[in-house]
């Protein structure tokens, strides 16, 4: 079942949404949609995410409605149990309103340029344990941006172009609690591929670059750097900017080996499946072959046997 709920911002435009509440594994989860129509109007209530919002008059009205919406449908034929009994204890859906209308997904997915396509909608998903997710569809159903908030505050966000028209196919972005970005990796049509990862001021401690033949680079601020050739087909994570890391090997004709930089001291540490790890001075050049032949170049001497019978 759904309910559909209204109310009026703060220039008394009438703003409508549906919320449908269905079981999970973990209890219940909670879905918001805009439409076309409702979803500009109701991002409008909102500014940029470290300010307060544009119509506070509007977004607490929105409070007030999606609060009420929650009770209605928790107790509709057919909700889940853990609904009904979370939300028949007084302040539970008030609480869960506010805090999804004020700081969490409802609006961050506001925060997305894609947001204020005009032909789109906007739904929001609340998980039991806290997390969430939003995803902004097109009329014709295409995904063109989704976003998962994690319990402890930090998102990560997916655009896709979803019509073709862009020279890359897919941009992800990740934010911490306090929604400063900490990374960014873009990958274009032509297989290229751009990551950065940044601290709370914005600066770009690291950044990664691959070719369309496969080779890289992983650079760090300092002038550290591991670099790849096209045929070591290495594979690149970087866990949301906090540990930026190339992969080679793995396939069962070599060892799986892993060469990260660390973002905030900019040492490299080279680890095997199998065998031992070190670390390198910040600074360090690091070459990996198309052959998986590793050379390094630390700005100080390092000696270690890391069980590939070789020592650096």
């Amino acid at each position: 079942m759904a309910t559909v709920g209204a109310f009026n911002n703060g220039s008394g435009q009438p703003i409508s949404f549906v919320v449908q509440i269905v079981a999970n594994p973990t209890g219940f989860r909670t879905i918001v949609t805009f439409d076309d129509a409702n979803k500009d109007l109701q991002c409008n209530i909102y500014g940029q995410l470290i300010n307060d919002p544009a119509d506070p008059i509007g977004q607490q009205n929105f409070v007030n409605a999606l609060a009420s919406a929650l009770v209605q449908e928790s107790q509709s034929a057919g909700a889940p149990f853990d609904a009904y009994n979370y939300f028949s204890i007084p302040g539970n859906a008030q609480n869960l309103a506010f805090r999804e209308a004020t700081t969490g997904e409802i609006r961050k997915a506001c925060s997305w340029g894609e947001a204020f396509d005009p032909d789109s909608n906007l739904t929001i998903t609340t998980n039991a344990d806290g997390s969430s997710e939003a995803q902004i569809t097109s009329s014709t159903g295409l995904l063109i941006a989704e976003r998962d908030g994690a319990l402890d505050g930090r998102s990560t966000e997916t655009v896709y172009d979803f019509d073709g028209s862009q020279s890359w196919s897919k941009q992800i972005s990740t934010f911490d609690a306090d929604s400063h970005k900490t990374s960014s990796d873009v990958t274009y049509d032509d297989g290229s591929r751009a990551a950065s990862g940044f601290d709370e001021s914005g600066f770009e401690q690291w950044s990664y670059q691959q070719a369309t033949d496969g080779s890289g680079t992983l650079t760090h601020a300092d002038g550290t750097s591991v670099t790849f050739e096209g045929g070591a087909n290495a594979k690149f994570t970087n866990n949301g900017g906090s540990s930026p890391q190339v992969t080679i090997g793995g396939d069962g004709s070599q060892p799986e080996v892993s060469f990260g930089v660390n973002p905030s001291t900019g040492s490299t540490s080279v680890s095997m499946d199998g065998g031992t790890s070190f670390k390198t001075p910040d600074g360090s050049q690091v070459s990996v072959g198309a052959d998986g032949s590793v050379s390094i170049e630390p700005l100080s001497p390092v000696s270690s046997d890391w069980g590939m019978g070789h020592s650096a």
